[in-house]
Protein backbone atom coordinates (compact mmCIF):
# COMPACT_ATOMS: atom_id res chain seq x y z
CA UNK A 1 0.00 0.00 0.00
CA UNK A 2 3.26 2.51 0.21
CA UNK A 3 2.80 2.75 -3.49
CA UNK A 4 -0.99 3.63 -3.07
CA UNK A 5 -0.05 6.32 -0.24
CA UNK A 6 3.22 7.84 -2.37
CA UNK A 7 0.65 7.87 -5.64
CA UNK A 8 -1.64 10.11 -3.52
CA UNK A 9 0.81 12.28 -2.40
CA UNK A 10 2.24 12.70 -6.07
CA UNK A 11 -1.23 13.89 -7.01
CA UNK A 12 -1.61 16.00 -4.34
CA UNK A 13 1.01 18.03 -4.93
CA UNK A 14 0.28 18.41 -8.60
CA UNK A 15 -3.27 19.49 -7.74
CA UNK A 16 -1.88 22.20 -5.54
CA UNK A 17 0.60 23.75 -8.07
CA UNK A 18 -2.38 23.99 -10.57
CA UNK A 19 -3.98 25.91 -7.96
CA UNK A 20 -0.89 28.32 -7.12
CA UNK A 21 0.72 28.87 -10.68
CA UNK A 22 -1.86 29.32 -13.23
CA UNK A 23 -0.94 31.16 -16.28
CA UNK A 24 -0.47 29.06 -19.25
CA UNK A 25 0.77 32.24 -21.47
CA UNK A 26 3.57 33.26 -19.30
CA UNK A 27 1.62 36.48 -18.47
CA UNK A 28 1.59 39.75 -19.25
CA UNK A 29 2.85 43.07 -18.40
CA UNK A 30 1.04 43.24 -15.27
CA UNK A 31 2.04 39.76 -13.64
CA UNK A 32 0.64 36.70 -13.44
CA UNK A 33 -2.34 35.12 -11.92
CA UNK A 34 -1.29 34.09 -8.70
CA UNK A 35 -2.65 33.36 -5.59
CA UNK A 36 -2.31 35.56 -2.88
CA UNK A 37 -4.10 33.97 0.33
CA UNK A 38 -5.92 30.79 1.07
CA UNK A 39 -8.42 30.20 3.93
CA UNK A 40 -9.58 27.07 5.10
CA UNK A 41 -13.08 26.52 6.44
CA UNK A 42 -14.66 23.69 9.14
CA UNK A 43 -17.38 21.32 7.82
CA UNK A 44 -20.17 23.28 8.23
CA UNK A 45 -20.87 26.58 5.74
CA UNK A 46 -20.74 29.84 7.13
CA UNK A 47 -18.43 28.69 10.48
CA UNK A 48 -15.29 30.97 11.41
CA UNK A 49 -12.03 30.34 9.23
CA UNK A 50 -9.76 27.70 10.65
CA UNK A 51 -6.73 28.24 9.51
CA UNK A 52 -5.44 31.56 6.82
CA UNK A 53 -2.43 31.07 4.76
CA UNK A 54 -0.97 33.73 2.66
CA UNK A 55 2.12 33.56 0.17
CA UNK A 56 4.66 36.12 -0.29
CA UNK A 57 6.10 35.61 -4.33
CA UNK A 58 9.54 35.91 -5.13
CA UNK A 59 9.78 34.99 -8.64
CA UNK A 60 7.40 33.56 -11.14
CA UNK A 61 8.50 32.55 -14.95
CA UNK A 62 6.48 30.84 -17.60
CA UNK A 63 7.19 29.46 -20.94
CA UNK A 64 5.37 26.00 -21.03
CA UNK A 65 5.28 22.99 -19.11
CA UNK A 66 8.54 22.33 -19.45
CA UNK A 67 10.05 25.48 -18.59
CA UNK A 68 9.08 27.40 -15.79
CA UNK A 69 10.00 28.19 -12.51
CA UNK A 70 8.30 29.67 -9.35
CA UNK A 71 9.54 30.47 -5.78
CA UNK A 72 7.45 31.83 -2.87
CA UNK A 73 7.17 31.50 0.86
CA UNK A 74 3.91 31.02 3.26
CA UNK A 75 2.54 32.13 6.67
CA UNK A 76 -0.40 30.55 8.28
CA UNK A 77 -1.92 31.40 11.54
CA UNK A 78 -1.81 27.90 13.07
CA UNK A 79 2.16 28.73 13.21
CA UNK A 80 3.47 27.38 10.07
CA UNK A 81 5.98 28.69 7.68
CA UNK A 82 7.14 27.57 4.72
CA UNK A 83 9.46 28.32 1.61
CA UNK A 84 9.15 26.88 -1.59
CA UNK A 85 11.47 27.16 -4.85
CA UNK A 86 10.57 24.88 -7.87
CA UNK A 87 12.75 24.79 -11.26
CA UNK A 88 11.28 22.89 -14.36
CA UNK A 89 13.80 22.83 -18.00
CA UNK A 90 13.08 19.90 -20.62
CA UNK A 91 12.46 16.41 -18.69
CA UNK A 92 14.45 17.47 -15.30
CA UNK A 93 13.31 19.41 -11.99
CA UNK A 94 14.60 20.72 -9.24
CA UNK A 95 12.50 21.74 -6.02
CA UNK A 96 13.60 22.93 -2.42
CA UNK A 97 10.91 23.01 0.36
CA UNK A 98 11.68 23.85 4.01
CA UNK A 99 8.56 23.98 6.53
CA UNK A 100 8.65 25.26 9.98
CA UNK A 101 6.62 25.64 13.28
CA UNK A 102 6.79 28.86 15.33
CA UNK A 103 5.24 27.58 18.18
CA UNK A 104 6.60 29.55 20.90
CA UNK A 105 10.27 29.79 19.18
CA UNK A 106 12.02 30.92 16.32
CA UNK A 107 10.79 28.68 13.04
CA UNK A 108 14.30 28.40 11.77
CA UNK A 109 15.07 26.25 15.11
CA UNK A 110 12.12 23.49 14.17
CA UNK A 111 12.13 23.74 10.24
CA UNK A 112 12.96 20.67 7.87
CA UNK A 113 13.93 20.77 4.60
CA UNK A 114 13.54 18.66 1.48
CA UNK A 115 15.33 18.64 -1.95
CA UNK A 116 13.45 16.94 -4.92
CA UNK A 117 15.21 15.93 -8.12
CA UNK A 118 12.54 14.51 -10.87
CA UNK A 119 13.59 12.92 -14.19
CA UNK A 120 10.17 12.42 -16.52
CA UNK A 121 9.68 10.12 -19.79
CA UNK A 122 9.79 12.80 -22.34
CA UNK A 123 6.28 11.05 -24.15
CA UNK A 124 4.32 10.90 -21.42
CA UNK A 125 5.32 13.36 -18.70
CA UNK A 126 5.34 10.97 -15.95
CA UNK A 127 8.14 10.29 -13.47
CA UNK A 128 10.74 8.10 -14.32
CA UNK A 129 13.06 9.06 -11.52
CA UNK A 130 13.13 10.71 -8.44
CA UNK A 131 15.37 11.06 -5.83
CA UNK A 132 14.48 13.22 -2.59
CA UNK A 133 16.62 14.15 0.50
CA UNK A 134 15.06 15.67 3.40
CA UNK A 135 17.27 18.27 5.85
CA UNK A 136 20.22 17.76 3.37
CA UNK A 137 21.32 14.71 4.72
CA UNK A 138 22.02 11.30 3.18
CA UNK A 139 20.59 9.46 5.87
CA UNK A 140 17.46 10.51 4.45
CA UNK A 141 17.63 9.54 0.95
CA UNK A 142 14.89 8.01 -1.18
CA UNK A 143 15.24 7.58 -4.72
CA UNK A 144 12.16 5.85 -6.46
CA UNK A 145 12.58 4.74 -9.93
CA UNK A 146 9.53 3.84 -12.22
CA UNK A 147 8.49 1.78 -15.36
CA UNK A 148 6.18 3.65 -17.77
CA UNK A 149 4.13 1.78 -20.50
CA UNK A 150 1.91 2.86 -23.18
CA UNK A 151 -1.34 1.52 -23.55
CA UNK A 152 -2.14 2.94 -26.45
CA UNK A 153 -4.63 6.43 -27.76
CA UNK A 154 -8.15 6.70 -28.13
CA UNK A 155 -9.36 9.82 -29.67
CA UNK A 156 -6.56 12.28 -28.37
CA UNK A 157 -6.46 9.96 -25.01
CA UNK A 158 -3.05 8.42 -24.26
CA UNK A 159 -3.25 6.00 -21.66
CA UNK A 160 0.36 4.96 -19.45
CA UNK A 161 1.38 2.41 -17.26
CA UNK A 162 3.72 3.55 -14.05
CA UNK A 163 4.89 0.99 -11.76
CA UNK A 164 7.94 0.70 -9.05
CA UNK A 165 11.02 -0.54 -10.88
CA UNK A 166 12.85 -0.12 -7.74
CA UNK A 167 12.48 1.89 -4.42
CA UNK A 168 15.98 2.84 -2.65
CA UNK A 169 15.72 4.03 1.32
CA UNK A 170 19.20 5.26 2.82
CA UNK A 171 21.22 3.14 0.09
CA UNK A 172 18.87 0.01 1.26
CA UNK A 173 16.75 -1.53 -1.58
CA UNK A 174 13.20 -2.07 -0.59
CA UNK A 175 10.85 -4.94 -1.29
CA UNK A 176 8.04 -3.71 -3.48
CA UNK A 177 6.68 -6.97 -4.35
CA UNK A 178 3.50 -5.10 -2.73
CA UNK A 179 3.35 -2.51 -4.76
CA UNK A 180 0.39 -2.34 -6.54
CA UNK A 181 0.26 -0.09 -10.48
CA UNK A 182 -1.53 2.87 -11.76
CA UNK A 183 -2.99 3.82 -15.28
CA UNK A 184 -2.80 7.39 -16.16
CA UNK A 185 -5.03 9.19 -18.78
CA UNK A 186 -3.82 11.75 -20.38
CA UNK A 187 -5.21 14.34 -23.42
CA UNK A 188 -3.13 16.87 -25.02
CA UNK A 189 -0.85 17.20 -22.23
CA UNK A 190 -2.70 17.23 -18.85
CA UNK A 191 -3.60 13.84 -16.76
CA UNK A 192 -7.45 13.94 -16.94
CA UNK A 193 -7.62 10.20 -15.09
CA UNK A 194 -5.38 8.46 -12.27
CA UNK A 195 -6.28 4.38 -11.46
CA UNK A 196 -4.32 2.41 -9.24
CA UNK A 197 -4.59 -1.46 -8.76
CA UNK A 198 -3.24 -3.33 -6.71
CA UNK A 199 -0.95 -6.50 -7.54
CA UNK A 200 -3.53 -8.48 -8.50
CA UNK A 201 -5.12 -5.78 -10.90
CA UNK A 202 -8.29 -5.23 -8.75
CA UNK A 203 -9.23 -1.46 -8.97
CA UNK A 204 -8.67 0.44 -5.63
CA UNK A 205 -9.90 4.07 -6.66
CA UNK A 206 -9.69 6.46 -9.45
CA UNK A 207 -9.00 9.89 -9.71
CA UNK A 208 -11.26 12.29 -12.45
CA UNK A 209 -9.86 15.56 -12.92
CA UNK A 210 -11.89 18.52 -14.59
CA UNK A 211 -11.99 22.23 -14.99
CA UNK A 212 -14.44 24.14 -13.58
CA UNK A 213 -17.58 25.59 -15.26
CA UNK A 214 -16.24 29.00 -14.73
CA UNK A 215 -15.55 31.19 -17.83
CA UNK A 216 -13.33 33.16 -15.32
CA UNK A 217 -11.59 30.77 -13.91
CA UNK A 218 -11.03 28.62 -17.01
CA UNK A 219 -10.01 32.53 -18.56
CA UNK A 220 -7.66 33.11 -15.95
CA UNK A 221 -6.32 30.33 -14.21
CA UNK A 222 -6.56 27.42 -17.63
CA UNK A 223 -4.54 25.21 -15.57
CA UNK A 224 -7.09 25.22 -12.41
CA UNK A 225 -8.17 21.46 -11.76
CA UNK A 226 -11.05 20.10 -9.54
CA UNK A 227 -10.90 16.46 -8.64
CA UNK A 228 -13.03 13.44 -7.96
CA UNK A 229 -12.36 10.30 -6.11
CA UNK A 230 -14.56 7.19 -6.69
CA UNK A 231 -12.92 4.25 -3.97
CA UNK A 232 -14.08 1.08 -4.36
CA UNK A 233 -12.30 -1.30 -2.40
CA UNK A 234 -13.92 -2.11 1.21
CA UNK A 235 -11.25 -1.17 2.97
CA UNK A 236 -12.10 2.98 2.44
CA UNK A 237 -14.63 4.33 4.63
CA UNK A 238 -15.87 6.45 2.03
CA UNK A 239 -17.35 5.63 -1.77
CA UNK A 240 -16.28 8.93 -3.06
CA UNK A 241 -15.06 12.43 -2.84
CA UNK A 242 -15.33 15.54 -4.87
CA UNK A 243 -14.54 19.02 -5.14
CA UNK A 244 -16.65 21.84 -6.76
CA UNK A 245 -16.01 25.24 -7.42
CA UNK A 246 -17.78 28.91 -7.39
CA UNK A 247 -16.56 32.42 -8.25
CA UNK A 248 -17.26 34.84 -5.01
CA UNK A 249 -15.84 37.77 -6.56
CA UNK A 250 -14.27 38.58 -9.91
CA UNK A 251 -12.34 42.42 -11.18
CA UNK A 252 -9.60 43.01 -13.48
CA UNK A 253 -7.09 42.64 -10.59
CA UNK A 254 -8.08 39.67 -8.30
CA UNK A 255 -10.03 36.65 -8.26
CA UNK A 256 -11.89 34.97 -5.40
CA UNK A 257 -12.65 31.88 -6.04
CA UNK A 258 -14.54 29.12 -2.86
CA UNK A 259 -13.94 25.22 -3.41
CA UNK A 260 -16.17 23.02 -1.42
CA UNK A 261 -15.48 18.91 -0.84
CA UNK A 262 -17.87 16.75 -0.49
CA UNK A 263 -17.34 13.25 1.35
CA UNK A 264 -20.35 11.29 0.14
CA UNK A 265 -22.39 13.64 -0.89
CA UNK A 266 -21.85 15.39 2.20
CA UNK A 267 -19.94 18.89 2.52
CA UNK A 268 -16.70 18.41 4.27
CA UNK A 269 -14.35 21.43 4.18
CA UNK A 270 -14.46 24.66 1.78
CA UNK A 271 -11.50 26.55 1.21
CA UNK A 272 -11.79 30.20 -0.24
CA UNK A 273 -8.64 31.05 -2.46
CA UNK A 274 -8.09 34.48 -3.24
CA UNK A 275 -5.71 35.19 -6.71
CA UNK A 276 -4.41 38.29 -7.74
CA UNK A 277 -2.23 39.73 -10.94
CA UNK A 278 1.37 39.59 -9.30
CA UNK A 279 4.83 40.91 -10.72
CA UNK A 280 7.48 39.23 -8.13
CA UNK A 281 10.38 40.88 -8.14
CA UNK A 282 11.69 37.58 -10.09
CA UNK A 283 9.42 38.28 -12.80
CA UNK A 284 10.03 37.31 -16.36
CA UNK A 285 13.66 36.39 -15.44
CA UNK A 286 15.04 33.40 -16.21
CA UNK A 287 16.30 31.75 -12.92
CA UNK A 288 20.16 30.57 -13.09
CA UNK A 289 21.28 28.51 -10.19
CA UNK A 290 18.45 26.61 -8.25
CA UNK A 291 20.60 26.34 -5.20
CA UNK A 292 22.31 29.52 -5.32
CA UNK A 293 25.97 30.43 -5.92
CA UNK A 294 28.36 31.74 -3.22
CA UNK A 295 30.87 35.30 -3.17
CA UNK A 296 32.53 35.95 -0.49
CA UNK A 297 30.81 35.35 2.75
CA UNK A 298 27.37 35.53 0.54
CA UNK A 299 25.21 32.87 -1.47
CA UNK A 300 23.09 34.23 -3.92
CA UNK A 301 21.18 33.75 -7.21
CA UNK A 302 20.42 35.52 -10.73
CA UNK A 303 17.63 36.88 -11.55
CA UNK A 304 18.54 38.37 -15.15
CA UNK A 305 20.70 40.98 -14.47
CA UNK A 306 20.35 41.58 -10.48
CA UNK A 307 21.39 39.49 -7.92
CA UNK A 308 19.18 38.73 -4.54
CA UNK A 309 20.97 37.86 -2.25
CA UNK A 310 19.69 34.44 -0.33
CA UNK A 311 21.92 33.45 2.77
CA UNK A 312 25.55 34.72 4.70
CA UNK A 313 28.25 32.12 5.47
CA UNK A 314 30.62 34.30 7.62
CA UNK A 315 31.85 34.86 10.92
CA UNK A 316 29.61 37.83 11.74
CA UNK A 317 30.24 40.93 13.86
CA UNK A 318 29.82 44.56 11.40
CA UNK A 319 28.66 43.21 7.96
CA UNK A 320 28.14 45.12 4.76
CA UNK A 321 25.74 44.03 1.66
CA UNK A 322 27.77 44.52 -1.81
CA UNK A 323 26.17 46.83 -4.21
CA UNK A 324 27.06 44.69 -6.81
CA UNK A 325 28.64 40.77 -7.72
CA UNK A 326 30.02 40.12 -11.05
CA UNK A 327 28.87 43.71 -12.34
CA UNK A 328 25.38 42.67 -11.49
CA UNK A 329 23.33 45.16 -8.73
CA UNK A 330 22.27 43.17 -5.58
CA UNK A 331 18.59 44.14 -5.79
CA UNK A 332 16.90 42.32 -3.05
CA UNK A 333 17.55 40.42 0.55
CA UNK A 334 15.63 37.53 0.18
CA UNK A 335 13.67 35.42 2.32
CA UNK A 336 15.40 34.52 5.93
CA UNK A 337 18.83 35.39 4.32
CA UNK A 338 20.27 36.23 7.78
CA UNK A 339 17.84 34.77 9.56
CA UNK A 340 18.94 33.40 13.35
CA UNK A 341 22.41 34.53 12.87
CA UNK A 342 23.62 35.53 16.32
CA UNK A 343 27.06 37.03 15.24
CA UNK A 344 25.70 39.79 13.52
CA UNK A 345 26.43 43.11 15.08
CA UNK A 346 25.30 45.24 12.60
CA UNK A 347 24.52 45.25 8.90
CA UNK A 348 24.81 47.66 6.09
CA UNK A 349 22.40 47.43 3.34
CA UNK A 350 23.46 48.87 0.18
CA UNK A 351 21.76 51.81 -1.97
CA UNK A 352 21.26 49.34 -5.30
CA UNK A 353 18.61 47.06 -2.75
CA UNK A 354 15.33 47.86 -3.29
CA UNK A 355 13.42 44.99 -1.34
CA UNK A 356 14.67 43.12 2.15
CA UNK A 357 12.30 40.19 2.31
CA UNK A 358 10.21 38.10 4.56
CA UNK A 359 12.28 37.29 7.75
CA UNK A 360 15.64 38.56 6.23
CA UNK A 361 16.81 39.38 9.53
CA UNK A 362 14.36 37.04 11.81
CA UNK A 363 15.88 36.51 15.10
CA UNK A 364 19.60 38.17 14.84
CA UNK A 365 19.93 38.70 18.66
CA UNK A 366 23.33 40.63 18.72
CA UNK A 367 22.28 43.05 16.00
CA UNK A 368 22.40 46.26 17.48
CA UNK A 369 22.94 48.66 14.43
CA UNK A 370 21.13 48.23 10.97
CA UNK A 371 21.60 51.10 7.82
CA UNK A 372 19.37 50.50 5.60
CA UNK A 373 20.08 52.17 1.73
CA UNK A 374 18.13 55.10 0.02
CA UNK A 375 16.87 52.66 -2.77
CA UNK A 376 14.66 50.57 -0.37
CA UNK A 377 11.35 50.64 -1.05
CA UNK A 378 10.10 47.54 1.09
CA UNK A 379 10.80 46.40 4.25
CA UNK A 380 9.20 42.69 4.39
CA UNK A 381 6.74 41.34 7.14
CA UNK A 382 8.73 40.32 9.84
CA UNK A 383 12.12 41.52 8.51
CA UNK A 384 13.49 42.05 12.24
CA UNK A 385 11.49 40.46 14.21
CA UNK A 386 12.66 39.58 17.32
CA UNK A 387 16.41 41.40 16.75
CA UNK A 388 16.47 42.04 20.80
CA UNK A 389 19.62 44.38 20.61
CA UNK A 390 18.46 46.51 18.04
CA UNK A 391 18.59 50.29 19.58
CA UNK A 392 17.62 52.52 17.02
CA UNK A 393 16.75 52.53 12.91
CA UNK A 394 16.54 54.94 10.73
CA UNK A 395 13.90 54.27 7.89
CA UNK A 396 14.69 56.23 4.52
CA UNK A 397 12.53 58.58 2.35
CA UNK A 398 12.59 55.59 -0.11
CA UNK A 399 10.57 53.30 2.13
CA UNK A 400 6.93 53.00 1.04
CA UNK A 401 5.66 49.80 2.42
CA UNK A 402 6.40 48.47 6.20
CA UNK A 403 5.68 44.44 6.28
CA UNK A 404 3.49 42.87 9.58
CA UNK A 405 5.65 42.03 12.81
CA UNK A 406 8.36 43.80 10.49
CA UNK A 407 10.12 45.28 14.11
CA UNK A 408 7.93 42.98 16.40
CA UNK A 409 9.71 42.40 19.69
CA UNK A 410 12.76 44.27 19.21
CA UNK A 411 12.88 44.88 23.14
CA UNK A 412 15.93 47.37 23.00
CA UNK A 413 14.23 49.38 20.09
CA UNK A 414 14.08 53.17 22.03
CA UNK A 415 13.57 55.39 18.79
CA UNK A 416 12.16 55.03 15.39
CA UNK A 417 11.44 57.86 12.49
CA UNK A 418 9.23 56.60 10.21
CA UNK A 419 9.38 58.19 6.68
CA UNK A 420 6.62 60.89 4.91
CA UNK A 421 6.61 58.17 2.04
CA UNK A 422 4.88 55.76 4.10
CA UNK A 423 1.09 55.12 3.88
CA UNK A 424 0.29 52.68 6.46
CA UNK A 425 2.20 51.56 9.93
CA UNK A 426 0.94 47.50 9.48
CA UNK A 427 -0.11 44.83 12.10
CA UNK A 428 2.40 44.44 14.43
CA UNK A 429 4.80 46.41 13.00
CA UNK A 430 6.18 47.57 16.28
CA UNK A 431 4.30 45.17 18.78
CA UNK A 432 6.06 44.34 22.03
CA UNK A 433 8.88 47.15 21.46
CA UNK A 434 9.15 47.43 25.58
CA UNK A 435 12.05 50.34 25.03
CA UNK A 436 10.50 52.70 21.91
CA UNK A 437 10.00 55.82 24.23
CA UNK A 438 9.58 57.72 20.94
CA UNK A 439 8.34 57.79 17.38
CA UNK A 440 7.70 60.28 14.72
CA UNK A 441 4.54 59.27 12.59
CA UNK A 442 4.62 61.40 9.42
CA UNK A 443 1.63 63.42 7.80
CA UNK A 444 1.46 60.95 4.66
CA UNK A 445 0.58 57.85 6.96
CA UNK A 446 -3.40 57.29 6.30
CA UNK A 447 -3.67 54.23 8.55
CA UNK A 448 -2.76 52.47 11.55
CA UNK A 449 -3.57 49.16 11.76
CA UNK A 450 -4.52 46.46 14.59
CA UNK A 451 -1.87 46.19 17.47
CA UNK A 452 0.63 48.22 15.52
CA UNK A 453 2.03 49.99 18.96
CA UNK A 454 0.47 47.31 21.34
CA UNK A 455 2.53 46.41 24.31
CA UNK A 456 5.39 49.13 24.10
CA UNK A 457 5.43 49.78 27.46
CA UNK A 458 8.04 52.72 27.05
CA UNK A 459 5.75 55.42 24.86
CA UNK A 460 4.68 57.94 26.78
CA UNK A 461 3.10 60.32 24.29
CA UNK A 462 2.33 60.25 20.44
CA UNK A 463 1.10 62.86 18.50
CA UNK A 464 -1.54 61.65 15.30
CA UNK A 465 -1.16 63.40 12.25
CA UNK A 466 -4.55 64.27 10.81
CA UNK A 467 -3.79 62.60 7.64
CA UNK A 468 -4.60 59.49 9.65
CA UNK A 469 -8.34 58.11 9.04
CA UNK A 470 -8.15 54.66 10.78
CA UNK A 471 -6.88 53.02 13.77
CA UNK A 472 -7.22 49.30 14.01
CA UNK A 473 -8.04 46.94 17.10
CA UNK A 474 -5.70 47.98 20.13
CA UNK A 475 -3.35 49.95 18.00
CA UNK A 476 -1.56 50.86 21.16
CA UNK A 477 -3.20 48.97 24.13
CA UNK A 478 -1.10 47.40 26.83
CA UNK A 479 1.40 51.22 26.34
CA UNK A 480 1.01 51.22 29.85
CA UNK A 481 3.36 54.38 29.99
CA UNK A 482 1.15 56.06 27.64
CA UNK A 483 -0.38 59.24 29.38
CA UNK A 484 -0.68 61.91 26.28
CA UNK A 485 -2.65 61.54 22.80
CA UNK A 486 -2.30 64.24 20.69
CA UNK A 487 -4.91 64.22 17.62
CA UNK A 488 -3.18 67.11 14.88
CA UNK A 489 -5.19 70.15 14.18
CA UNK A 490 -8.09 68.84 11.75
CA UNK A 491 -8.31 65.53 12.82
CA UNK A 492 -11.73 63.73 11.74
CA UNK A 493 -11.43 60.31 11.83
CA UNK A 494 -14.93 58.75 11.57
CA UNK A 495 -16.40 56.50 14.00
CA UNK A 496 -16.53 53.66 12.01
CA UNK A 497 -12.97 53.61 11.20
CA UNK A 498 -11.85 54.15 14.94
CA UNK A 499 -10.91 50.22 16.59
CA UNK A 500 -11.64 49.20 19.88
CA UNK A 501 -9.58 49.00 22.66
CA UNK A 502 -7.03 51.29 20.61
CA UNK A 503 -5.60 53.32 23.82
CA UNK A 504 -4.52 51.51 27.28
CA UNK A 505 -6.92 51.96 30.53
CA UNK A 506 -5.98 50.89 33.80
CA UNK A 507 -3.06 49.65 35.51
CA UNK A 508 -2.42 46.81 33.15
CA UNK A 509 -2.77 48.85 30.46
CA UNK A 510 -6.30 46.69 29.06
CA UNK A 511 -7.80 47.98 26.11
CA UNK A 512 -10.51 50.66 26.78
CA UNK A 513 -12.64 52.76 24.48
CA UNK A 514 -13.19 56.44 26.93
CA UNK A 515 -10.66 58.45 24.49
CA UNK A 516 -12.49 56.79 21.44
CA UNK A 517 -15.43 58.13 23.21
CA UNK A 518 -14.10 60.95 24.37
CA UNK A 519 -12.75 61.77 20.54
CA UNK A 520 -16.18 61.43 18.92
CA UNK A 521 -17.02 64.80 20.30
CA UNK A 522 -13.94 66.58 20.59
CA UNK A 523 -11.84 65.51 17.77
CA UNK A 524 -8.53 67.67 17.25
CA UNK A 525 -6.67 67.77 20.73
CA UNK A 526 -4.70 66.77 23.13
CA UNK A 527 -6.20 63.79 25.78
CA UNK A 528 -4.89 62.51 29.25
CA UNK A 529 -5.14 60.35 31.65
CA UNK A 530 -3.27 59.82 34.74
CA UNK A 531 -0.76 57.27 34.96
CA UNK A 532 -2.55 53.90 35.60
CA UNK A 533 -5.61 55.72 35.27
CA UNK A 534 -9.23 54.06 33.59
CA UNK A 535 -10.22 57.38 31.98
CA UNK A 536 -9.31 59.70 28.97
CA UNK A 537 -10.28 62.86 28.71
CA UNK A 538 -9.82 65.80 26.49
CA UNK A 539 -7.80 68.96 27.63
CA UNK A 540 -8.97 72.67 27.54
Amino acid sequence: MKNKLLLVALVAVIAFSMAACSDDDGGDSDGYWLISKQTSYAVAEGTSGLAETYYYWIAYHYSNENDYEEEYTTNSTTGSTASYKYRKKGQTSNSYTRIGTDAGKSWWETFTETFTETLYDAESGLTLKQTTQTTASAENKTVISYNIVSLGDSGGVKTYRQNINSYVNNGTPLDISSQGYSEYKIQNGKTIEVSYYDTNSVLYYTIKYTQPDSKAIRDKLPRFTLYKYDYLSPSYSINNSYQTAEVLSDSDSALLIRVKTFNDNVLSSQTDSLYEKIKPSGYGDVYDGVYGMSYSDFTYEVYGNSITINGYEGKGGNVTIPSQINGKPVTSIRINAFSGCTSLTSVTIPNSVTSVGYGAFLDCINLASVTIGNGVTTIGEAAFLRCTSLTSVTIPNSVTSIGKVAFERCTSLTSVTIPNSVTSIGERVFYDCTSLASVTIPDSVTSIEGDAFMGCTSLTSVTIPNSVTSIGLQAFRSCTSLTSVIFATGSNIPDANFGTDVFPEGIHGSGGDTLKTAYSTGKAGTYTRRKNGETWTKQP
